[in-house]
This record gives C-alpha cells, sequence and structure tokens, in this order.
C-alpha cells in the first residue's frame, strides 16, 4: 500500500503490535492527528474539525481515529460520518483503528454494526491483522520482515527456532531480535547464537541479569562475570540492563501506555517482573540509578573516556556500577520485606 496515499482505512485486530505496525506501514511520514473516540463527546464534529484544518506550518495530512469500537452512531450521526468519507477522501488519509484486548466485547459484535459497513465499504480498505497472522507461515514471513528491518543477517534454520520459542508471538518475536540486533549488531546470526541469547536459556540470559539485579539476588554479579567470560560485550550487557530499568521506571510512574510498556503489556513472563519490581523500587530510586546507569553507557559508547577505551576497563566499569546496583536492590528489597 502507497504510504501517504487519500483515503479511508479500517484496521483492526486484538494483537497490539500487530496493530500498530499497520498503522505505521499506512501512515507512512504523513503529518497526521489523532482522535481518541471513547473520550470524545462529539465525535463527528472532532472528525469534521480535523479534516478540515489547513494549518500553513503544520498541514494534516492524515486523521487517526482510535477504539472505533466504541462508536455509537445515530442515523443523523452516521449520515454526517458518510458525508465526510465522500468530501475528504480524495484528499486526506483516514485510519479507524479497532484494537480488541481481552475482556473486551468480541471483534464480531463490532463488525455486525452499522458503523462497521460504512467504514468497510468501498473504496474503504479493511486490514485485518488477525486474519493475516491466521497461519503460522505468514508469522515466519513477518519475523523475515522484521529482521530485514533490524538490519540482521540471521540463518533460516535460527529465525525459525527464535519464531518457535517465542511462542509464534509477533511483540515477543520483534524483542528477540531487537536484543540480537543489540548483542551482534551486523555479524551473521547462527542457530547457536539463538540459543544462547532467548529466554529462558540459562546460558546467557540478559533478562536474566537484569532480573537478578533488580531483585537484589546475590547471585547477579557473578552471572554477570560469567557472561563477560563467555565474550558479551559490556556495553551490550549495559545497554540491555539500562533498557529494563527504563521499563521499570515508566511502569513505577503508572506510564503503562507509553509505546514501549505497551508492547510487552501482554507478555507476563516480561512484564511481570519489571512490574513486582517497579513497586518494590518506587520511582525516586529507579530514576537515580537509571540515571547512574545511562551516564556510564554514554560514557562507553562516546569513547571520550580514555580510561576507558580497553576491554578490561570497560568490564571494570560495568561490574563497579551494577554492583552499585545490586547493593541498592538489596536495600529496596530489604525494606520492601519487613513491610
Amino acid at each position: 500500500m502507497e504510504q501517504g496515499k487519500a483515503g479511508w482505512h479500517l484496521i483492526r485486530g486484538s494483537d497490539y503490535f500487530l496493530v500498530r505496525r499497520a498503522l505505521r506501514k499506512i501512515l507512512g511520514d504523513a503529518s497526521h492527528t489523532r482522535i481518541d473516540c471513547p473520550s470524545e463527546n462529539n465525535f463527528i464534529q472532532r472528525l469534521s474539525e480535523a479534516l478540515r484544518s489547513e494549518d500553513l506550518f503544520s498541514p494534516v495530512e492524515a486523521v487517526v481515529a482510535d477504539n472505533v469500537g466504541y462508536l455509537s452512531l445515530s442515523a443523523g450521526e452516521l449520515k454526517e460520518l458518510a458525508d465526510l468519507l465522500e468530501r475528504f477522501s480524495d484528499r486526506k488519509l483516514l485510519i479507524f483503528v479497532h484494537l480488541i484486548e481481552e475482556g473486551e466485547r468480541k471483534l464480531e459484535d463490532f463488525g455486525r454494526t452499522k458503523t462497521y459497513r460504512l467504514l468497510s465499504s468501498p473504496p474503504g480498505k479493511v486490514v485485518d491483522t488477525d486474519r493475516e497472522m491466521g497461519r503460522r507461515a505468514r508469522v515466519y514471513d513477518l519475523a523475515r520482515e522484521l529482521a530485514r528491518e533490524q538490519g540482521l543477517e540471521i540463518e533460516q534454520e535460527a529465525l525459525k527456532l527464535l519464531v518457535e520459542s517465542a511462542g509464534f508471538q509477533p511483540v515477543v518475536i520483534d524483542s528477540e531480535l531487537r536484543k540480537l540486533a543489540i548483542i551482534y549488531g551486523q555479524e551473521p546470526i547462527g542457530k547457536k547464537a539463538v540459543e544462547e541469547a532467548i529466554y529462558p536459556n540459562p546460558k546467557t540470559n540478559f533478562f536474566r541479569l537484569s532480573e537478578l539485579l533488580m531483585q537484589g539476588d546475590p547471585s547477579a554479579l557473578p552471572y554477570l562475570r560469567r557472561l563477560l567470560r563467555e565474550g558479551h560485550e559490556p556495553l551490550a550487557i549495559l545497554s540491555w540492563t539500562t533498557r529494563q530499568f527504563r521499563l521499570a521506571y515508566l511502569i513505577s510512574l503508572g506510564a503503562l501506555d507509553h509505546p514501549e510498556v505497551a508492547r510487552i503489556k501482554g507478555v507476563r513472563w516480561r512484564f511481570d517482573p519489571l512490574e513486582r519490581s517497579a513497586h518494590a523500587w518506587r520511582p525516586p530510586r529507579l530514576r537515580q540509578a537509571l540515571l547512574n546507569l545511562s551516564q556510564v553507557e554514554l560514557d562507553l559508547k562516546s569513547g571520550r573516556v580514555v580510561a576507558l577505551s580497553s576491554r578490561q576497563a570497560q568490564e571494570e566499569a560495568l561490574i563497579a556500577e551494577l554492583a552499585r546496583v545490586a547493593e541498592l536492590a538489596r536495600r529496596v528489597w530489604g525494606r520492601e520485606r519487613a513491610i
């Protein structure tokens, strides 16, 4: 589908990652405004205003209407919506998004409404992510696309192993590929590399390290030294640990709709440990730990600190910083258990 093309589209599905990915592909780099259907008292008026916006400095090329499945329009409002589609669909890109979350009414309920029939009628286009991912072969195709986007050179058997280990869940596949990109960059990735990196393999597990650190487990530092002995780069370990602390900090602030957090909310083995740690640590401590980790990461990345130019110096800096984090974690959990 051509990016930025005028017309209207209805994206529907139950997988947050796939729905948002479809939205990004259709939007491309088009400037856009968003409307959240449940929170709008007058959806038709708000949509009309957004479509008519002609700001010379930031012209709106597209309008995205989120949570369209909650719309309950009268006959008059449906006619107004049809008029807006007819009037603006040759000049603007309109995207209606219906994300079905667990516990909400079924997708088919919205599919029987007059609103759905209008939005899915030609020349409108429907993107049904659940139907597109209905076959496992399509999940492998998606994994290959995601790997290309990360610039990864990964063997077919290695990718197959990753997809199966991720339970054919797109968001987990994407997360694992991003992790491999951090660890291996442009290096070729074979089956052994995937076996060492995927969760929950105990041999070399960055997830496990960050989990041990956050929980104040005394085995965290021995585990870190083990990873270093096995050849993992200090910067790769630090970058991953910093990211996990950033996620925990966002969760502690209640920022569950933040894109980084939203992508893992449905992946319980990733989200639950972070949520428990976020509750125990609380925002001030997590913020301080995150700032310290980020500063060391910047020092290692920039190369400006001459004393950190050697591998040994980088390992020592990493061990020293994570030792401080581990000590803080022990105090955090000691206080939490005392309470």
